[in-house]
């Protein structure tokens, strides 16, 4: 059965305006068309409610009452009225029940006895009555609520058959109408079988009804309390499509069952407990249109109707694992081979009482060398049994970097601490299956610029950059992109490598070699920021790189494949997006940018680019395409010149200008990790230190160099006159006097036009401000006699 929404509680500041005087008009009883009316409504009371299409279950009711329904019924409300005259959704019945309500209808287990009783059973099939004692004597609606505790079993089925009377509902409103008087018996009206997808309502432990309109009051069956978890349960509402009349209001008739709507029932494997309500529901009556009546479950006149079930035999475990021995990190896949239907799973795999995963088939990676102890528990209705199997896996300590196994048609791990994106093969490795020899050669590219999609070659000795993957083939996109990084002899431990990337990335097109609908791409501004090192790079060393060539292929533009001993240690990194056929309209064209950050790079590192697609026509889950880097196609490529591990001098200081005598510190700015300083101040003072404070007696304009050594090699840097000592106070050109070219400098100083020195605070401050531009102003033009 299908339900297209569930009405919510809305706030009180829903819209939803329902007048307390607007007459009913142009009801409609027909399911296929909604009602344009408003009933009588209280002044200022708003129903719960939420436009239609908002939630689709299962989900707890929202409210005890004024809340719209759906029924589990193949052909939906009998009465499809309350949701047009509630401000609610069509085809949904409206729990007003704002008056008492417990009194009249009642469930009962003999149709001669229409006060009816709690009865409690355990027979799976069974027949009950929904009976009236009211004063207005009829419901002209019935609806059935059944709740079933506990998890329900796949193979659950509840057949429901109602018999009983039917008539015309008499025009809705608040008011007491005349007793139906031109009405028929219907045998079979609902002849209905449910399953546990009807049960959309719950998990709870309170049925809807009279009360309050937010805290629930009335339990599911006699002797329940609301309270008590273990008494959750899912629930359905079943349109019995009758109604039931009051014995003895027609003088004279017979009425079958005595007026009852007759309930037939009948389970399939329920394993826990399920309880039975009723609901009545008229077109008018004092309290207007809707459900205000249900059977009483708690205190005196209490009546109901509960079946126990027959809980399953326990569950036994078993489960298998994919690989049972491996190098760190090992990835295994767990299946769950349990027989007696268990209903929940607890996963340990590393038998230290943690319970790992509560998935039925379970995939967990062992970092660490180890052999590791393996327990399922498996549960259901029935109880629970537990499979130990002790030092079931062996996790080895990962070796060094390793040769790729072949050229094509092998398995590659990235080296993201995520994994794969696209983990087809649920152990984070992706297939390099290429069609042939010179095949994927030609759709991807490496570009610094995304408007050149055939890519270019670039060497360069920027740590840091950018480049792009682009794409020019024929099917027009790749679904993932991953970055092949190859690094030159040995890489040292500090070696690091920050990778950021952005681009589009979408669910792969489930049609064949078919480029994804722009209206479905998401652009990710970052789909990976990411920092590798040293021990990232698990294979080589080699000197090529795979492709479907059958042969050695270059990993670098220009290399020399005759040199054997030049080789490569190599990594892939998933990029986590996918690349598209160039369009100006996307960002970056629709190409992958790829930001990198090299630290440390001593020898050369070479990017290449991969491209995956889920359903090519070339296979299925596949990496197919890379950027050439042999002559006889066009080659594209992005290499970096590392700096040998040689410190690169830089420094500064606080000042660079002042009266004598001027202390200045220097601070040490060098890259590349120096271990030895030498400064020069120029005016005759030297030093070792790293970050020296020297004062400069005289004044004077002085040139200061730094040279930074370390193992790798030396830099230095020489600034020529960068600080200016005046022994002139405000004198910062250094020509003996304060001048205008002196009040020009502190009024670039206030407006950034030029760096601050502290020197200029002539108001003692802290900062340089318009106070001092002034100051030294007022001093050029004789205002003030000092400074």
């Amino acid at each position: 059965m299908a339900f297209a929404l569930i009405a919510l509680p809305a706030a009180a500041d829903s819209g939803i305006q329902l007048s307390a005087t607007e007459p009913v008009a142009e009801i409609s009883d027909d399911p296929g068309k909604e009602s344009a009316s408003v009933p009588e409504h209280a002044p200022g009371e708003t129903p719960y409610a939420t436009p239609a299409g908002q939630l689709i279950g299962p989900a707890p009711l929202p409210a005890p009452r004024h809340i719209f329904f759906n029924v589990a019924n193949d052909a939906g409300v009998k009465h499809n009225l309350d949701g047009a005259a509630y401000g609610g959704p069509n085809g949904t019945y409206y729990i007003k029940a704002d008056g008492g309500g417990l009194n009249e209808l009642h469930i009962t287990n003999d149709a001669a006895a229409p006060a009816g009783q709690v009865t409690a059973g355990t027979d799976p099939s069974g027949v009950f009555w929904v009976a009236n004692t009211g004063g207005r004597g009829y419901h002209d609606n019935v609806i059935l609520l059944v709740s079933v505790n506990g998890t329900i079993p796949d193979d659950f089925a509840l057949h429901i058959r109602s018999s009983g009377y039917v008539w015309a509902p008499a025009p809705p409103g608040e008011y007491s109408p005349e007793l139906p008087s031109e009405y028929q018996y219907a045998d079979g009206a609902v002849d209905e079988l449910f399953s546990r997808d009807d049960f959309i309502y719950g998990p709870q432990a309170w049925k809807p009804g009279p009360g309050d309109l937010e805290v629930p009051s009335l339990p599911l069956y006699y002797g329940q309390e609301i309270d008590d978890p273990s008494a959750a349960s899912h629930l359905i509402f079943v349109d019995l499509n009758v109604g039931n009349l009051k014995n003895g209001v027609y003088p004279g008739a017979a009425l079958t069952d005595n007026g009852g709507a007759k309930v037939e029932f009948a389970f399939t494997n329920l394993s826990t407990h399920a309880a039975f309500n009723a609901y009545g529901w008229c077109s008018a009556s004092n309290q207007g249109q809707g459900i205000s009546w249900t059977n009483r479950v708690a205190g005196a006149e209490s009546s109901g109707y509960t079946v126990a079930g027959v809980p399953p035999a326990p569950p036994v475990a078993a489960f298998s694992a994919n690989v049972t021995a491996g190098d760190a990190p090992l990835t295994v896949r767990f299946t769950d081979l349990s027989t007696g239907n268990p209903t929940s799973w607890a996963w340990d795999f590393e038998d230290d009482g943690v319970i790992d995963s509560v998935e039925q088939n379970a995939t967990f990676t062992y970092a660490a060398a180890g052999t590791y102890t393996v327990n399922l528990t498996v549960a259901n209705a029935g109880g629970g049994n537990s499979m130990v199997k002790t030092d079931s896996i062996t996790v080895t300590p990962p070796p060094g970097p390793t040769v790729l196994p072949g050229y094509n048609n092998i398995f590659i791990r990235v080296a993201n601490n995520a994994g794969a994106k696209y983990n087809a093969f649920c152990n984070n490795t992706y297939n390099v299956m290429f069609e042939g020899i010179g095949r994927g050669l030609n759709a991807l590219h490496v570009s610094t610029d995304p408007a050149a999609n055939f890519g270019q070659v670039t060497v360069t000795e920027n740590q840091t950059g950018t480049f792009y993957a682009t794409d020019s083939g024929g099917k027009g996109y790749e679904d993932d992109i991953l970055l092949m990084v190859a690094v030159n002899g040995t890489i040292p431990d500090n070696f690091r490598l920050r990778i950021t990337a952005d681009g589009y990335t979408w669910t792969p097109n489930p049609e064949r070699n078919r480029a994804p609908s722009l209206d479905n791409v998401a652009y990710q501004p970052l789909s990976l920021d990411e920092t590798f090192t040293k021990a990232d790079f698990i294979y080589g060393p080699q000197t090529w790189k795979p492709t479907g060539n059958e042969a050695d292929y270059p990993l670098h533009a220009g290399q020399d494949m005759n040199d054997a001993e030049n080789t490569f240690l190599l990594m892939f990194i998933d990029l986590n997006a996918g690349v598209l056929r160039p369009n100006e309209a996307l960002v970056n064209r629709g190409a992958v940018r790829i930001n990198y950050d090299l630290d440390n790079l001593e020898s050369f590192a070479a990017f290449s680019v991969y491209g995956y697609c889920r359903n090519p026509n070339n296979g299925d889950d596949v990496i197919a395409w890379t950027n050439a880097l042999s002559s006889d196609k066009v080659m594209s490529g992005y290499s970096v010149i590392g700096n040998a591990g040689k410190p690169v001098a830089a420094f500064s200081a606080d000042r660079t200008g002042g009266w004598a005598p001027l202390s200045v510190a220097f601070s040490d700015l060098s890259a590349g990790q120096p271990t030895a300083w030498s400064w020069s101040f120029g005016d005759g003072a030297t030093s070792t230190g790293q970050h020296p404070v020297h004062t400069y007696e005289a004044a004077g304009n002085y040139t200061v160099r730094l040279a930074v050594t370390n193992g790798k090699g030396s830099d230095t840097l020489v600034k020529q006159g960068y600080i200016t000592v005046s022994n002139v106070k405000g004198d910062f050109n250094g020509d003996g006097t304060v001048d205008i070219g002196d009040v020009a400098k502190v009024a670039c100083m206030v407006v950034g036009k030029t760096g601050t020195d502290p020197a200029a605070d002539f108001n003692g401050n802290g900062a340089v401000d318009i106070g001092d531009a002034a100051k030294i102003a007022c001093y050029f033009v004789g205002k003030i006699a000092t400074l």
